[in-house]
């Protein structure tokens, strides 16, 4: 025959239901302001380069469109950005041995910026690199693990470099280093030619 359970077993035991719900409920509130703050962030970033092309007279220019237009599928593609998807395209294409090939405007976006001036160039650079940067940190606060090792080490280097130096080096690095960022930015590309 069953044992009744106590009182006091049953308001524990219905404790711990309510806290699990509970955190179910705010990790999917969590994840959904992630992306919005991503979203947010290069909406900011593309703002940015708007008035930069504006006062440049750079509105038509290729350089400035097809980086737009980058920044505009990734906007719309940033619900799919993950350490999940990055380690699937990752495994995939190194196991597979698949080559994603660069899309037609990403293509057209370097060969643009090698024609402008050396300043206009970096400037494009580097609003390139931000929104390479707000992927990666997307990525990595949505890990636990990703996020504490990157507040231990980012806190390590901001003790001994400048902000600056310190996103111009990592975005630099960890674009080299990491190429799954590259394949995010073909997928996020690809999204809007289907």
């Amino acid at each position: 025959m069953a044992e009744a359970i106590s009182e006091t077993q049953f308001v524990s035991a219905l404790s711990v239901g309510v806290s699990l719900a509970g955190l179910f409920w705010l990790y999917f509130l969590f994840r959904e302001y992630r992306v919005d703050s991503l979203r947010d962030d290069i909406f900011e970033t593309r703002d940015e380069m708007f008035f930069y092309a504006c006062e440049n007279n750079l509105l038509d220019d290729p350089a400035h469109k097809n980086l737009r237009l980058l920044m505009n599928n990734i906007i719309r593609y940033a619900h799919q950005i993950s350490l999940r998807r990055l380690i699937a395209l990752s495994v995939i294409t190194q196991t597979c041995k698949i080559t994603i090939p660069e899309s037609e405007s990403y293509i057209q976006w370097k060969k643009s910026i090698s024609v402008l001036s050396p300043s206009h160039a970096a400037r494009f650079d580097e609003f390139h690199n931000k929104v390479q940067f707000l992927m990666l940190k997307h990525v990595i606060t949505g890990s636990p693990i990703l996020l504490t090792v990157g507040v231990l080490v980012g806190g390590q280097i901001i003790v001994f470099h400048s902000a600056h130096q310190i996103i111009s080096k990592l975005v630099n690095t960890l674009s080299q280093r990491i190429p799954p960022i590259d394949l995010l930015e073909a997928a996020a590309m690809r999204s809007n030619q289907q």
